[in-house]
């Protein structure tokens, strides 16, 4: 591909097309799980696996398109970018790197973030025979987040409670996750997902030879047009929170936008970014998410509202359908040419800086 705008594309079976062709291209080593499920136009739906570089290198990066559904479109683009790109790959010629494209096939297909049975992977990877919160603060808003209809007065009644109570707070008890309704949005589950079962058995085969593991998990939804926040799940002063304010030059935060997780009792552990000592036990590992905004946060997350309402309650055929799944692609993918490279320009150095300081990690031994 000779642009950068050519690697991303407009559905899940475009994309998985390009990366399929894009990884053979590489030479790289391909692996993919069938999901049961089927899309919207009854296409096939895989969670696949693309892995180049040396097998006995010392360090490997996993990055992961797909987690939340719909936001694919970007981590799939930067993936597709390197592969089919050979002074990308020149530059990680000492490190395996392992791309997880379509971590939730489901949700891209259908545009939507979460999977099949409504659960959020990004709160799925947890131990569930340990005890966990299950956020009852959400039992404040799950009205609001599922309302009967979906109009002008659901959105004014959501106005109305952020007026009373705080766009924080709001966004605070919406947006941590819930295991209350398994109809509400964010839903984290009580039981490890389809997606969540095939990548804990598969990635620690793709990295079994290397030390060092850090994943860089793709998302949208976070940061402004084009804006960049990187966030992972350390606490300041720790080991790897100095390491990433080393490697992204202090552009990195444990916090996510506009919420306090102190606030409330919730198990939020279960993003695959913080899961990564039980998935992978046997290596020394790394786990951040990085965040592309698209528009205004309020906004997205409205869009997400209308969607869950829509596939609870809704009519997947009306034309509302078709309005809703078209605000919910643009608050999450920004597709135009400038996006793009804004955000193809900051992964790309991102992924550069996390190959650089996991070379400079060995170089200390």
């Amino acid at each position: 591909m000779t642009d950068i705008s050519s690697a991303f594309s407009d559905t899940y079976a475009e994309a998985r097309e390009k990366f399929i062709a894009a990884a053979n291209e590489a030479q790289a080593t391909i692996t993919s799980y069938e999901q049961a499920e089927k899309g919207p136009n009854g296409e096939r739906l895989f969670i696949d696996f693309a892995t180049v570089g040396p097998d006995d290198a010392e360090n490997a990066i996993i990055i992961v398109s797909g987690t939340h559904g719909v936001e694919a479109f970007c981590g799939a683009g930067i993936q597709v970018n390197i592969l089919s790109n050979p002074d990308e790959l020149a530059k990680y010629a000492d490190t395996k790197i392992v791309f997880l494209h379509g971590h939730n096939p489901y949700g891209w297909a259908w545009l939507r973030r979460g999977n099949q049975d409504n659960i959020d992977l990004n709160r799925n990877y947890v131990d569930f025979s340990r005890r966990f919160g299950s956020n009852e603060a959400y039992s404040e808003v799950h009205k609001l987040m599922l309302p009967d209809d979906f109009d002008v007065s659901a959105t004014n009644a959501i106005d109305s409670w952020v007026e009373e109570h705080g766009q924080a707070h709001f966004f605070t008890v919406a947006l941590t996750g819930q295991r209350i309704d398994p109809n509400g949005i964010f839903y984290g589950g009580l039981e490890h997902a389809w997606a969540t079962k095939t990548v804990s058995k598969a990635l620690p085969t793709f990295v079994k030879n290397q030390k060092r593991v850090c994943l860089i998990d793709v998302h949208t939804g976070m940061g402004g047009y084009a804006g960049a926040l990187i966030l992972h799940a350390y606490e300041p002063g720790s080991t790897n929170s100095d390491r990433f304010n080393d490697w992204y030059e202090d552009k990195v935060t444990n916090e996510m936008e506009g919420v306090d997780t102190s606030e409330i009792e919730y198990d939020n552990s279960g993003a695959i970014a913080t899961a990564l000592d039980d998935l992978l036990p046997d290596h020394e590992t790394l786990g951040v998410v990085i965040e592309y905004g698209v528009v205004d946060l309020r906004r997205t997350i409205d869009s997400l509202v209308a969607d869950n309402w829509l596939h609870a309650k809704g009519d997947l055929g009306s034309d509302q359908a078709k309005a809703i799944k078209q605000e919910n692609l643009d608050c999450l993918y920004g597709n135009t040419d400038d996006w793009k490279r804004k955000v193809w320009e900051h992964s790309s150095w991102m992924i550069e800086s996390t190959a650089k300081g996991l070379r400079a990690l060995c170089t200390k031994e």
